[in-house]
């Protein structure tokens, strides 16, 4: 069996620097609101890899879908906001003028030691990192191969999940835009019959 997380590809970002300016909030609205930047292609060596995988999953944010769709391009693709990267905390203040990345950074270390300002707090996100496990597992199980395109840091989380569930990680392709892993794990007699009974059905 194989599970491959895909992170999105580079987000389309053009014109929205209003972070700078200390307005972070609105910054992150655009940032969770915008597709990708279809100049940047994906690498070829992960197009070969996914072609033949029927079953797709991804984050239902857009910068995840869009790269979704372009990387699998007339397959069916399951959306699901479980599989959303962590929310970071949002706030309408000003702040110092860094840049939008900078900030991004501060909440995040904030958040881990549980700053979340009435977003999703880190106890929430790890039960959401479990859940999201046991959705590709449940899908793995019935069609042997899946692809997930998901997010940087929630993908790491979830392939720390498989891995103790026995999963193997195989490959890891970089950690930047279009970077991907690939877990592998033997089938059980008993997922094995599940998958042909599911091959019959269809």
């Amino acid at each position: 069996m194989r599970i491959i997380l895909v992170r999105h590809g580079e987000p389309d970002m053009e014109g929205f620097d209003s972070g700078k300016d200390g307005s972070y909030g609105e910054w992150l609205k655009k940032y969770n609101a915008a597709g990708i930047n279809k100049k940047k292609k994906p690498p070829a060596e992960l197009m070969k890899t996914i072609e033949k995988f029927d079953v797709v999953a991804s984050s239902d944010l857009k910068r995840a879908v869009d790269s979704a769709q372009l990387i699998v391009k007339n397959k069916v693709i399951m959306r699901n906001p479980v599989f959303r990267e962590f929310e970071l905390p949002d706030s309408k203040k000003k702040y110092p003028k860094f840049t939008p990345g900078i900030w991004s950074v501060i909440f995040r270390l904030l958040w881990f030691f549980g700053y979340s300002n009435k977003s999703e707090n880190f106890l929430d996100a790890k039960k959401r990192i479990k859940l999201s496990a046991e959705k590709l597992t449940d899908l793995v199980n019935k069609h042997s191969e899946i692809v997930l395109v998901g997010h940087g840091l929630m993908n790491r989380f979830i392939g720390m999940e498989l891995k103790k569930t026995g999963w193997k990680k195989k490959r890891n392709h970089g950690t930047g835009y279009w970077s991907y892993c690939e877990y592998i794990k033997a089938r059980s007699p008993e997922n094995g019959e599940e998958a042909l009974k599911e091959k019959v059905k269809r």
